[in-house]
């Protein structure tokens, strides 16, 4: 491998945690107790509902991993559990249109505490920026479409 990959990935990933941070930070402001797995499982619920199973698989965690957040999410009303139509055994976990209206909410206030946190960028910079988080996704996207 490059040296100038192995460097360029070092630096992604000093700064990934302090976007992290940052979004982690915006959700204490909101005085709830969520966490950016309940996000998480939330914009993949937004897709459609899924089983326990196939949201550990996901997530790479086990089932109580997701029995503990699929409860969190519960008691704030974003998500209900319900059985399966086509098999009555499984469990389906179903965003709700309240669990909808918090993830654009969060969505909303990551993306404008973000906007602040680089305004003070130039045009020019910004363009380098967005430039550089297209060809990152792009990279991203073929290595996942070969695993």
């Amino acid at each position: 491998m490059r040296k100038t990959v192995q460097s360029a990935a070092a630096e992604l990933l000093a700064v990934v945690p302090r976007v992290m941070g940052a979004f982690k930070m915006e959700l204490m402001r909101c005085g709830s107790d969520v966490r950016p797995e309940h996000l998480r499982a939330l914009h993949v619920l937004a897709d459609g509902p899924r089983s326990p199973g196939e949201l550990a698989g996901r997530f790479g965690v086990r089932l109580p991993t997701v029995s503990k957040t699929a409860a969190a999410l519960e008691r704030h009303g974003w998500i209900t559990r319900e059985s399966d139509p086509t098999d009555r055994r499984r469990v389906l976990i179903r965003i709700t249109g309240e669990g909808k209206r918090f993830l654009v909410e969060a969505h909303v206030r990551a993306e404008e505490h973000l906007a602040r946190a680089i305004d003070s960028l130039s045009d020019e910079e910004l363009v380098t920026v967005r430039d550089g988080l297209a060809l990152l996704d792009t990279a991203l996207a073929k290595r996942a479409t070969k695993a």
